[in-house]
């Protein structure tokens, strides 16, 4: 009870509590505040009390994710959904795919698995950094290529080196469309939503999303009240 008093308003310590006791540094740029603590000196003690009430901290964490997303805070609540791994958002993935945006693709993705995991993992990862590559090449930015085929796609070559040695040689066709693996490449949106779907299939098939894919029915009238209570 002395953290209530420590903080400014119910709404501080509440949302206080729900951060700083899982380790979240969340700031929506230019729209809200990082709230903490002053001088509370047994915080091991309440971090202590919600590792032992685990299904209360789920609920806790989906019912500000349910509030981040009413009140239009997506950056703030993708933040929360990764570095909690509680709520796997497929709708947000989609958008990052279909955008191009790998680097924040994959930087989503590892809040909740790893390319080593499984072989959905694999697949996922795999299917990220090639169409990543394929439209480097596109581009016709060879060293960039170079630079992915190295960093992005080598680890690949420990499960399947012959696939590796494919994705090597394209860099020297002028044209890639020229493989036979890929004379149906089409336009750069086409070949997004068909990885794309690749990607969904994987993510279905992954027992790491399991439990993850919905949000559970929580009224977030409460949370909203604290909120407005300074208002």
């Amino acid at each position: 009870m002395t953290v209530i008093k420590k903080c400014f308003s119910p709404k501080e310590a509440f949302i206080s509590l729900i951060f700083l006791t899982n380790n979240y540094s969340l700031c929506e740029r230019g729209k809200g505040e990082l709230f903490v603590f002053q001088g509370y000196s047994h915080f091991a003690d309440i971090r202590q009390l919600f590792v032992e009430m685990s299904s209360l901290r789920r609920d806790c964490i989906s019912l500000i994710l349910k509030y981040l997303q009413e009140e239009n805070f997506t950056e703030t609540a993708h933040s929360l959904e990764r570095q909690s791994g509680i709520f796997f958002n497929l709708n947000y993935v989609e958008e990052l795919v279909m955008n191009g945006e790998w680097e924040e693709a994959e930087m989503y993705l590892s809040g909740f698995t790893k390319l080593e995991d499984n072989k959905f993992s694999t697949k996922i990862f795999f299917e990220i950094r090639k169409q990543k590559y394929l439209e480097t090449l596109d581009r016709n930015e060879r060293l960039n290529a170079v630079e992915i085929l190295m960093n992005d796609l080598k680890v690949f070559s420990r499960y399947n080196n012959d696939l590796f040695k494919e994705m090597a040689l394209l860099i020297t066709l002028d044209d890639f469309r020229k493989h036979k693996s890929l004379g149906k490449y089409g336009d750069t949106l086409s070949a997004r939503a068909s990885i794309l779907r690749e990607i969904k299939k994987a993510i279905g098939a992954n027992p790491v999303f399991v439990g993850k894919m919905e949000l559970p029915a929580i009224d977030t009238a409460a949370l909203r009240s604290l909120a407005n209570e300074d208002a």
